[in-house]
């Protein structure tokens, strides 16, 4: 399970990196992408600590 938690957490990471960066070449679009981008690097940093190792040790 934790390695399933990390692919998914890259591919988000590095989505992210590439939603936001498309952010600043696209008119008219500019602040929706950004915070998809944003929402898409904050849930690759969440997704680990809620399901992964330190997650299901710290439930029951």
């Amino acid at each position: 399970m934790p390695f399933i938690v990390f692919l998914v957490s890259m591919v988000l990471m590095v989505g992210g990196f590439v939603v936001t960066g498309y952010a600043f070449q696209a008119v008219g679009m500019e602040a929706v992408l950004f915070m998809v981008g944003f929402v898409m690097i904050m849930a690759s940093i969440a997704l680990p600590i809620e399901y992964g190792y330190r997650g299901n040790r710290t439930r029951g």
